[in-house]
């Protein structure tokens, strides 16, 4: 009977000790950490807030247990309020004796400036994947760029995506052929658009104009709060503009360029952006500014409720697309798109 009362200590110690092993076992298995923080962009608007995560090899959250510094000055927890002024910071992560990367965040003055690339296109053109190639490199360069492809007819050559908006989107701005890209709807993007990346790129930076996206489906209802924020006072007449666009469309697309293997036609072709409902007047809705509601500081609210269009068979591809134009010569002046039941901040 003793024999068994002291085998089953020992059991018990063994489980024990195995126990307590494989827990320090997975303590000193943290080998690197990672830092990161909660929004969207390294920029923000001067006096907001980073809130910063740090992961043990790329997937344990071990924020409560780690330290971090920012300009090599330790913060309590892990939330970062910056300054009121334009400035870059330098954080880093500590646990025991590991070290994270440095990463660097800074703010601005301005929120960021996104630019809009409206691509007049269509399945039937041959020529066309020059210009979707020439968006795909762009958007690898830059994260500010809103891009909408714009299908129409031609003649006889019928595009499954081309819809009135469309079409009168193409009429209203007078587009002369296909392929035609237009940069925050008033500048031509000089041909080849491939070699002349930084054309558009160089329209992105900081803008005193802010745009932020929520949205949600209600049945067949798309509904949607859609705030502009105004870091200065202006008196130029402004108009908000709304698309519904839809990614992951797939349908045979005519090709005559060398891009996207060469092959005519590039079948099953993936197209993104495709823009499937127009939700304001082709040249916007006016903003309003009886109340001071484009002043310094101020917030104006477009509300909208748009039922999704019948040609629509999935609704997890869809994101809308909203953007501030001058009424006086319709040039965009922010944009900013969002995945239809996604809430955003600004940025």
């Amino acid at each position: 009977m003793k024999n068994l009362h002291l085998y089953t200590v020992i059991l018990l110690g063994i489980i024990l000790g195995s126990f307590f092993a494989c827990n320090n076992e997975d303590i000193t298995q943290v080998t690197a950490i990672e830092i990161t923080h909660d929004t969207q962009s390294q920029v923000i608007l001067a006096g907001n807030t980073f809130i910063f995560q740090v992961k043990a090899n790329n997937s344990t959250d071990i924020t409560t247990t780690a330290s971090i510094k920012v300009n090599n000055a330790p913060i309590t927890g892990n939330t970062f309020v910056t300054d009121n002024e334009p400035k870059s910071y330098e954080v880093q992560a500590f646990y025991e004796d590991i070290e994270s990367d440095i990463i660097t965040v800074s703010t601005s003055n301005g929120f960021l400036k996104n630019v809009l690339i409206e691509d007049y296109t269509g399945t039937w053109c041959v020529n066309c994947p020059r210009l979707a190639y020439a968006i795909q490199e762009t958007k690898a360069l830059s994260d500010n760029i809103v891009s909408v492809g714009v299908h129409v007819n031609s003649g006889a050559e019928i595009d499954p995506f081309s819809f009135d908006g469309s079409e009168n989107l193409n009429d209203v701005f007078a587009i002369p052929w296909q392929p035609a890209a237009r940069l925050n709807r008033i500048h031509s993007w000089s041909y080849p658009e491939e070699n002349n990346l930084d054309q558009a790129i160089n329209m992105t930076g900081f803008s005193p104009i802010g745009i932020a996206i929520d949205s949600e489906i209600d049945a067949n209802t798309i509904n949607s709060t859609i705030r502009v924020k105004f870091l200065s006072d202006t008196s130029e007449n402004l108009k908000i503009v709304v698309y519904l666009v839809e990614n992951s469309l797939v349908y045979d697309q005519h090709n005559n360029t060398d891009y996207f293997g060469g092959t005519d036609p590039l079948v099953d072709f993936e197209h993104n952006d495709v823009l499937r409902a127009i939700y304001t007047d082709v040249y916007g809705e006016s903003i309003p500014n009886a109340n001071g509601e484009t002043n310094e500081g101020s917030t104006y609210s477009f509300e909208l409720a748009k039922p999704i269009p019948s040609s629509i068979v999935n609704n997890e591809h869809l994101h809308l697309v909203a953007f501030v134009v001058n009424a006086a010569n319709n040039e965009v002046l922010n944009v900013r798109e969002s995945a239809v039941g996604e809430t955003q901040d600004f940025q």
